[in-house]
């Protein structure tokens, strides 16, 4: 949700109340008949134009990373909340059997289909529509889980992420492994930009960041040029001794525990992201 590259060196701003958005706890702005939660409506197309630095090459470079560190080589994977699914092709030729794409956004699954067309022919990736707190596959049926690109916490609970960890858990094998890449709270917080203007396509987007203290959120809001709120974004800052415990409840053990994705050691001032590595 929170890019690194969205800080700057700036004096972080004080923790501040959402504007009056027309956003009324999860629901979209003008969903007047059903309240959706922000992540089953952001992640549209316009979520690749959001994120264009988030390519297949800085995708080759993350699941690189993680071959170095994990077995992939005839391994079955999941990618959980694989998105466009632009790391699924490094996870094939890194030596994965078989991967399966598991993403709530049909949108960004058709862009999936799109791109890999030969590898769903041969019957070597398998693309699930879903909810990662109900992962539709067997019990002990994946050899390893990932987890890119802070995918995790957006949920108002952490009993609902507890509850996605249980079901990473119980996908896993006995002996398999488990990768969560999460934005490093402690220094995206302290560097936080509270507003710039992007531009997108030609037109210029007014974005708003805050660190919600009372709830221990990261909030993102992007509005268009009439001040209309386009689109959303909200993750729990989880810091990585809570990752630790959340992941410890549900039987999974940490191994190891990274920066970033040329495998440097994790420091909180320093590091763009915590990577660890969990085991079953």
């Amino acid at each position: 949700m929170c890019d690194p590259s969205c800080a700057s060196t700036a004096s972080p701003p004080a923790a501040q109340p959402p504007r009056n958005d027309g956003l009324p706890g999860d629901a979209k702005a003008g969903d007047d008949n059903e309240a959706r939660p922000w992540y089953a409506e952001s992640f549209g197309h316009e979520y690749l134009d959001r994120y264009p630095r988030r390519d297949r090459a800085e995708a080759a470079a993350a699941v690189g990373m993680l071959a170095s560190r994990l077995p992939l080589e005839e391994r079955v994977v999941l990618d959980l909340a694989c998105g466009a699914g632009r790391h699924i092709a490094p996870l094939l030729a890194q030596g994965a059997r078989r991967v399966v794409g598991l993403d709530l956004s049909e949108a960004l699954l058709a862009v999936a289909r799109h791109d890999l067309e030969p590898e769903l022919g041969a019957g070597r990736v398998e693309l699930v529509p879903g909810d990662m707190r109900e992962i539709p596959l067997a019990q002990d049926s994946v050899d390893v889980v990932t987890n890119f690109f802070t995918s995790f916490g957006y949920f108002d609970s952490e009993a609902q992420d507890r509850r996605v960890l249980a079901e990473v858990a119980r996908v896993l094998r006995p002996g398999g492994h488990f990768m969560l890449d999460f934005f490093n709270a402690p220094k995206v917080i302290a560097e936080l930009v509270a507003e710039e203007t992007l531009v997108v396509d030609g037109k210029p987007h007014r974005v708003e960041r805050w660190f919600d203290e009372s709830r221990r959120r990261l909030e993102k809001r992007v509005y268009d040029a009439a001040s209309r709120v386009q689109l959303r974004e909200s993750v729990r800052a989880y810091e990585p001794d809570e990752l630790h415990a959340l992941t410890r409840d549900v039987g999974l053990s940490r191994v190891e525990q990274l920066g970033g994705y040329d495998g440097s050691v994790y420091d909180p001032a320093t590091s763009p992201r915590i990577i660890a590595i969990f085991r079953k």
